[in-house]
């Protein structure tokens, strides 16, 4: 095989490999479930960097 064919073989199967990958993120709503994660890590604020939940303050 020569050189070039050899290039052509990797670049294809590069490509093979990103759509099949965006065709199982697709599949299995992993993009959705990511962008769900840093939406709650997102209202959490402080407490979702500290892993810490601030008392409530009593109503008394």
């Amino acid at each position: 095989m020569s050189a070039v064919t050899v290039g052509m073989l990797v670049v294809f199967c590069f490509g093979v490999f990103l759509a099949a990958r965006e065709f199982l993120c697709w599949y299995w709503k992993i993009n959705k479930v990511v962008a769900l994660l840093e939406s709650i890590d997102g209202k959490l604020g402080p407490a979702g960097k500290t892993g810490r939940i601030p008392p409530v303050p009593d109503p008394d």
